[in-house]
């Protein structure tokens, strides 16, 4: 057992480190094939000179070299006034990110064009979140003045989006814009991509064990949808959506949505580890105050109260105290679990809670999500997730594996020992007929001597056999059987055949068993004696055997004990479960008094065919 778990350990090492060697090959091949791309067409990024002024003030500023180095705070608008650097033919596309503002874009003082105004969004909202929008040139030349008057939808513009804004800035098609945008997102589309898939696979065995009504308790609902909603929301968060999904609106809703649904995710994940009641209490409490919280925001969106923007500023400050005590309540309680799988699944919780309090905190302070920390924990968690499950599954494998070991060892155990009551039985009903025969008809019974020898020594191998033999093999030791007490009873004994199939298996001694019964304590019992039926049939799905006598039956109403030659029906009872454990099939019997029994056997025809 050591050397196998040893092996095992081995083996499991041997595959991480090959996942992990073939995960920074590719890391690598990624990063390096930067510096040797083939050159293609891609978007133009706008090159200019020029000044800008805040707050409709008459003051202008010249611009930095470094647009980074920009730094406007509490500006409720901005005016740019940028000189171009290079001519912009007619008809090329002009690329603007628009973020929670309304822009207005002159040239010359010419208005050329509006974009982020109430036309371009429904009346519940203020405006739209990270959404590119586009116009088209007209002919602009060297040297030519644009005007960018931009405008806070929510009384203040966001330092970062200046920035963005500037940067951004470009000509380009859309199909180039979209590859330079997911170029430039890669690795928050392929970390997004990654834990979502192994959110839906873990969903997916999930559901698999609970259909298959395997005790699983690692895994849960809320785990699987807290994966799944924070890639979504990794995803929703590049601006690039916006050139996938051209309805911005929808867009901005399904961000904040989901984000709105990973504290929750995360809180109905984390309760189902902690033993502590008040902590239970305590974290009872915050999912019903925070599904309240969303509820409330479906309410003051649909009905344009607030819109996603003002509530969110309102619960910011709230989430991040709640997901800071989520925090502590699990390190309090990660002390009292000793269970390791437990333990290294709370780990991944801290992580992830940790990485979720830092971005909110970011968020507070600069007016925007940094992501890739949040992204690094989702992944870090996901990862652990389904590592801890696969090696749960594992073990169950493995146990289930040997329980189904045990359960055939007991199962054939059984057998042996039912076996081992029919052949002392079928012995010594057989030595009866043959001292019997001796009595009544000494040479009678020494051809019975010399036909027993013959059977035992054909047929020696079906004694002691524990699997199933071809029928027609059975019906030779019915017929044997038969011939020795036909020796005994002579005419009173008679047998009739209605075979209508014979290429099925049955377990050695089980017909022969149900006959033995029927003349021995059916036909025998009557003074003129009587007829056994073997009749066999081929259904759809199944063969079945009737053994019927006409002798003098049993009244099934009384309990086994009153009932007369209780013990003779010990080879038929054990016959029944060896056909139940051996074929799947069923025995069962009818009998009345004075009338006779009938003896019924199905033989599933599935994977029941003779060779």
């Amino acid at each position: 057992m050591k050397t196998d778990k040893a092996k095992i350990s081995k083996r499991t090492i041997l595959n991480i480190a090959l996942f992990a060697m073939l995960c920074f090959f590719a890391t690598f091949c990624i990063i390096i094939s930067q510096e040797y791309r083939v050159q293609t067409e891609s978007v133009d990024y706008l090159q200019f000179t020029g000044n800008y002024a805040t707050n409709g003030s008459s003051t202008y500023y010249r611009l930095p070299e470094d647009i980074t180095q920009l730094n406007i705070k509490d500006a409720g608008s901005i005016e740019f006034n940028l000189k171009l650097t290079k001519d912009i033919p007619r008809g090329e596309r002009i690329n603007i990110l628009v973020d929670k503002v309304i822009i207005k874009i002159f040239c010359n003082n010419e208005l050329l064009h509006t974009l982020g105004d109430k036309s371009t969004t429904p009346g519940v909202v203020r405006s739209v979140d990270k959404c590119w929008m586009s116009f088209t040139s007209d002919g602009l030349k060297n040297g030519d003045t644009l005007t960018f008057q931009i405008t806070s939808c929510y009384n203040k513009i966001d330092n970062s989006y200046v920035n963005k804004f500037l940067s951004n800035l470009s000509v380009g098609s859309y199909y180039n814009l979209l590859k330079a945008e997911t170029e430039k997102d890669f690795w928050a589309i392929l970390g997004s991509a990654l834990a979502f898939i192994i959110g839906f696979l873990l969903l997916i065995m999930m559901l698999t064990f609970r259909l298959m009504k395997t005790p699983f308790d690692i895994s849960s609902l809320p785990c699987c949808l807290l994966i799944m909603c924070g890639a979504l929301s990794l995803f929703l968060n590049s601006s690039f959506t916006s050139l996938i999904f051209e309805n911005a609106f929808l867009v901005t809703m399904a961000r904040y949505i989901v984000q709105l649904f990973v504290p929750l995710f995360f809180l109905m994940y984390v309760k189902r580890f902690i033993y502590n009641s008040r902590v239970m209490g305590t974290l009872n409490v915050l999912i019903t105050i925070w599904s309240a919280v969303i509820i409330s925001f479906f309410i003051f969106q649909s009905s344009g109260v607030l819109d996603y923007y003002q509530f969110s500023g309102f619960i910011l400050n709230a989430v991040a105290i709640i997901m800071a005590s989520t925090f502590i309540f699990i390190i309090v309680d990660f002390k009292k679990n000793n269970h390791r799988d437990t333990r290294t699944l709370l780990s991944s919780s801290i992580i992830l809670c940790a990485c979720i309090t830092a971005e909110l905190i970011y968020k507070i302070n600069y007016g925007e999500f940094l992501s890739v920390v949040f992204e690094l924990g989702l992944l870090i968690f996901a990862v652990l997730q389904f590592l801890v499950i696969m090696i749960v599954s594992r073990r169950n494998y493995v146990q289930a594996s040997k329980t189904q070991e045990i359960e055939n060892e007991l199962v054939q155990s059984k057998i042996s020992v039912m076996l081992s009551q029919i052949q002392p039985h079928f012995l010594y009903n057989t030595l009866v007929v043959i001292r019997q025969l001796c009595e009544i008809d000494p040479k009678t019974a020494k051809e019975a001597v010399t036909e027993f020898a013959n059977y035992l020594r054909g047929n020696l191998d079906s004694l002691t056999l524990n699997s199933t033999i071809p029928f027609e093999k059975e019906m030779e030791h019915v017929e044997n059987y038969v011939s020795l007490e036909k020796k005994r009873f002579g005419d009173k004994i008679n047998i009739e055949y209605d075979i209508d199939v014979i290429d099925f298996k049955v377990p050695s001694l089980t017909i022969q068993t149900v006959v033995e019964n029927a003349i021995r304590h059916g036909i025998s019992k009557r003074k003129k004696g009587g007829t056994v039926t073997i009749r066999t049939r081929e259904e759809e799905n199944k063969y079945t055997v009737e053994v019927l006598d006409d002798g003098v039956g049993v009244d099934l109403t009384q309990p086994p004990t009153q009932q007369k030659d209780s013990r003779s029906h010990i080879g038929v009872e054990n016959s029944r479960k060896r056909i139940e454990a051996m074929c799947g099939g069923t025995l069962s019997f009818s009998s009345t008094p004075n009338i006779g029994t009938s003896v019924f056997i199905t033989i599933p025809k599935y994977n029941n065919k003779t060779d």
